[in-house]
């Protein structure tokens, strides 16, 4: 019975012990914002940094990696090459697309048939015309319509062999495309963070290359809702990230109160051209 009574009590005591932890969405009092104390009038808010931007850069086509051009922690401008997919086979489909989307001949020989049917269509419409009751020669009107549906038929044979052209050169640049997709560059300035794949490995679906951008950060805080409508986008603060001041401007208010934890999310842009703050590091605002 005695035992009965001590699992039980463990039971309750375990229960609200789950019960009064902080749930993974709210973040720690005094840590991100939430529960920011008040000190002689001046309310301290703690929040995160993080990179301006970060992208995880995918190959966008299937393949083998022929080469990888950058090494983590490297600084990378933007549409700097990071690796290239094997890209032989995909070289000689555009050389073939391209002779036929260059191809010119059978316009050349198109347009000699026009200017054949019209030499023809001409000379027999002055037999006609000199033609009379009393002439050895005589022209029929059907075939002088026959010479007016060649010259129409020659005509409308060139539009084709240009259509045909149109075709080729569409299917070149579509190769060519795809040759230029087989390069994979960075779509901003910033650092390799990490290295997905190397040469010689398939690519997937998953990122080749991670690239951050931290030559300008963003400080996040969740500061409690009192202080909803009194911070507006466009405020300058002043911030303190490790030691180190630092102006910041507020780019973002989130518009929605989380209702379990009654606070919001506010980002601050911190400009960090001279590379001296690393994301990730603890933010202080301290609002008078």
């Amino acid at each position: 019975m005695r035992y009965g009574r001590i699992l039980a009590l463990s039971v309750v005591l375990a229960t609200l012990g789950a019960t009064g932890a902080p749930t993974p969405s709210t973040p720690p009092a005094g840590a991100a914002g939430g529960g920011a104390p008040t000190i002689g009038g001046t309310t301290v808010l703690r929040g995160q940094t993080e990179p301006a931007a970060k992208v995880e850069v995918p190959s966008a086509v299937r393949g083998v990696l022929a080469e990888m051009n950058v090494k983590e922690g490297q600084t990378v401008h933007r549409g700097q090459q990071l690796a290239r997919v094997d890209d032989d086979g995909q070289k000689q489909r555009v050389a073939f697309e391209r002779v036929a989307a260059e191809a010119t001949a059978e316009i050349r020989y198109a347009e000699n048939q026009v200017e054949f049917a019209a030499l023809e269509l001409k000379r027999f419409l002055e037999v006609a015309q000199n033609s009379g009751p009393t002439a050895m020669i005589t022209v029929p009107p059907l075939e002088i319509k026959q010479k007016e549906l060649a010259l129409n038929q020659a005509k409308v044979a060139v539009e084709g062999a240009k259509d045909k052209q149109k075709q080729a050169i569409a299917r070149l640049r579509e190769e060519e495309l795809t040759l230029e997709r087989m390069t994979i560059r960075s779509p901003i300035e910033g650092q390799v963070l990490a290295v997905k794949k190397q040469a010689g490995e398939m690519t997937d679906d998953g990122p080749v290359v991670i690239v951050v951008q931290t030559s300008r950060l963003n400080a996040i805080f969740y500061p409690a809702k009192d202080l909803f409508g009194k911070i507006v986008v466009g405020d300058k603060v002043g911030l303190e990230l490790e030691g180190v001041k630092r102006d910041g401007v507020v780019a973002a208010v989130d518009p929605i109160i989380d209702p379990a934890s009654q606070i919001f999310r506010v980002k601050v842009e911190v400009d960090n051209a001279d590379g001296k703050l690393a994301a990730g590091v603890t933010a202080v605002w301290r609002r008078e």
